[in-house]
């Protein structure tokens, strides 16, 4: 019998209901009306706070506190996602043929004070010009400095990727620096606050990875003074400087007075940024922990994992009233992520000629039991492209999106495996089934899609790995089915329909699917600009990969956050990674609901 996750829950009803308190070490233990501090919890351990090698989900957000963008994602509600000026003074200028970026940086723009400037330094050693840009983007290429994100400069910047092989080969680092001064011919400074940048081809979202905090802009004098230490002292030109860092514990901010001029409207006023002077984010490794800090009021924000969701929700995405009388509220959206079950169509597999029995294997698939297994923290994927992104239709229906088993045995049977017996042993087809992990999810996926696949006479042999044994597996070509997601970096379509691209079989495309006709569908996406007719190629190639099925789409996640009442302004934003100094908080409302705090009945919480 499969249990669902959130196994737990008894546990957890006993512990609220008895208002047993989870004592951390110097979290929030009051709160007055006159503590206008924000209290968070992280969404993991920050490992580096080093833009460039802040691959991880934690380190990227945290990032993004201390250093600036060139571009940033409007705060708003409105979609698709639209981008805005953030270190710049307006949007880039293009080219008529698309390959050529003419930026001007705002002459607002100062590094944060720090040591690696000297004593006496004077504002103007701080100023950021359109060297500090170059820096950046070539340090990111750089192969000494081993940054995992130069993806996303690689084969775009004419000349970057010759930059990373000779900065490879350098053999001194006076060399190193004489790289840098001569710098590439795809970044042509023009002056301290003008410069362009040239692309090897048209490229739709080379402006999207502009917003993204991995390409926040450093300080050369700061590189060359910490060194390897960055990663532990940023000084960038964001809206927060560091205030004070208690490894894997807590990240106190306090609001940079230097930076750049901007304001934000809310409840009717305009008012300059960061609207907080000072936030406090803690590492809480027990998800129950940070729950009960918040129904305490000693968190502002509260993520819903798979265990506690169905706690607070309803299957309908509605928030259980015990919370709502609270004054809690629920944000409710898919991410822009997509979940799928992989096929491997390298030669001589059983898929990759073979269309009919990965449409048989997708109708035998029963999303409908998963949905359910996941607590309803998912929306179906009709596609490869999510919600809220140019190109997904919200009418559109997947026609293996849906069980059929008698359909599927008649497409198994047609597919060559009747019954599903191999001709070739005479006995049930046997296929392996990958995931890059061994957790209670990963053994009890398997086991449901076993329990699916053998009632149209498939065995599936499951296959738990660890990540790096799989992805070693995936490049080797010796999977068959396996499950991955893939969460989108940027807003555009190409990002997701990237997967299935043949010229990206050596990175993102998993599956190894290659079809001529998609491909050439995908290359004239990316010549076109932002519009009505790119959006339609998008949708048909949608459509397409849904009748080819090189993957099995299974649904995108679903994101669940509780938002106190005395919080303002937090808003559902995929790409907000700058969100922070959009915040703010009543603390005297926050202190009211501390003081007044109760531990919540079994009644309530079980109530719905």
């Amino acid at each position: 019998m499969i249990a669902r996750p959130g196994g737990a829950r008894r546990m957890i009803l006993l512990a609220l209901g008895l208002g047993i308190a989870i004592f951390t070490s110097g979290c929030p233990d009051s709160q007055n009306a006159d503590d206008k501090t924000i209290y968070l919890s992280g969404n993991g351990m920050v490992k580096s706070l080093d833009p460039a090698l802040a691959e991880d989900e934690a380190s990227r957000n945290m990032t993004a506190a201390f250093y600036d963008t060139l571009l940033q994602y409007e705060y708003t509600d409105r979609r698709p996602y639209q981008l805005e000026p953030s270190m710049l003074a307006q949007m880039p200028e293009c080219s008529p043929d698309r390959t050529v970026y003419r930026f001007t940086l705002r002459d607002d723009l100062y590094f944060a004070p720090d040591a690696c400037f000297g004593r006496n330094a004077d504002k103007a050693a701080r100023k950021i010009t359109s060297a500090d840009v170059a820096y950046s983007f070539l340090r990111i290429a750089d192969a000494k400095t081993a940054s995992s994100v130069f993806w996303i400069f690689r084969g775009k910047i004419r000349g970057i990727d010759r930059f990373r092989s000779l900065s490879g080969a350098v053999r001194s680092e006076r060399e190193r620096q004489a790289l840098y001064d001569r710098g590439i011919e795809g970044i042509q400074i023009l002056d301290d606050l003008r410069f362009l940048v040239r692309l090897n081809r048209p490229d739709t979202g080379f402006l999207y990875l502009l917003a993204i905090p991995y390409s926040g802009i450093v300080s050369r004098r700061a590189v060359e003074f910490y060194g390897d230490k960055l990663g532990e002292h940023p000084v960038g030109s964001g809206p927060f400087v560091m205030k004070k860092h208690r490894k894997d514990y807590s990240i106190e901010l306090a609001a940079n007075p230097e930076y750049r001029e901007e304001f934000f409207v809310s409840d009717g006023k305009s008012r300059r940024l960061p609207l907080a002077k000072r936030i406090v984010c803690y590492t809480i490794r027990q998800s129950l922990s940070a729950w009960l800090l918040f129904l305490q009021g000693k968190l502002d924000l509260n993520v819903l994992d798979k265990d506690n969701s169905d706690l607070a929700a309803n299957a309908d995405g509605t928030l259980i009233p015990a919370l709502r009388d609270r004054g809690i509220r629920l944000v409710r959206f898919p991410e822009l992520s997509v979940r799928y079950l992989g096929f491997n169509h390298a030669e001589g597999g059983v898929f990759k000629h073979n269309r009919k029995l990965r449409q048989a294997i997708a109708l035998a698939f029963d999303r409908r039991r998963i949905m359910e297994y996941f607590n309803y923290r998912m929306v179906y994927a009709e596609g490869a492209i999510p919600p809220g992104v140019a190109g997904h239709d919200p009418e559109f229906r997947n026609p293996y999106g849906q069980r059929d088993l008698v359909k599927a045995r008649a497409l198994l049977a047609e597919a060559g495996y009747p019954g599903g017996i191999d001709p070739a042993t005479g006995k049930p087809l046997v296929l392996t089934f990958d995931q890059p992990g061994d957790g209670m999810v990963n053994r009890q996926f398997a086991e449901m899609l076993g329990n699916d696949l053998a009632e149209i006479g498939i065995e599936v042999v499951p296959v738990l790995n660890n990540r790096a044994r799989f992805f070693e597996k995936q490049r080797q070509g010796t999977l068959q089915l396996f499950r991955l997601s893939w969460t989108g970096d940027y807003p555009d379509a190409e990002n997701f329909l990237q997967l299935f691209y043949s010229g990206n079989r050596d990175s993102c495309n998993r599956t190894g699917f290659s079809d001529p006709k998609f491909d050439a569908m995908f290359e004239k996406a990316l010549s076109l600009p932002s519009g009505a007719e790119r959006t339609e190629l998008y949708r048909k190639m949608n459509v397409m990969l849904a009748g080819e099925l090189p993957c099995i789409f299974e649904g995108h996640p679903v994101y669940l956050q509780l938002v106190h009442a005395h919080l303002r302004n937090y808003l559902a934003h995929d790409f907000a990674f700058n969100y922070y100094k959009y915040l703010e908080v009543d603390s005297e409302r926050r202190a009211r609901a501390v003081k007044n705090f109760r531990p919540l009945s079994m009644t309530e919480l079980s109530g719905r």
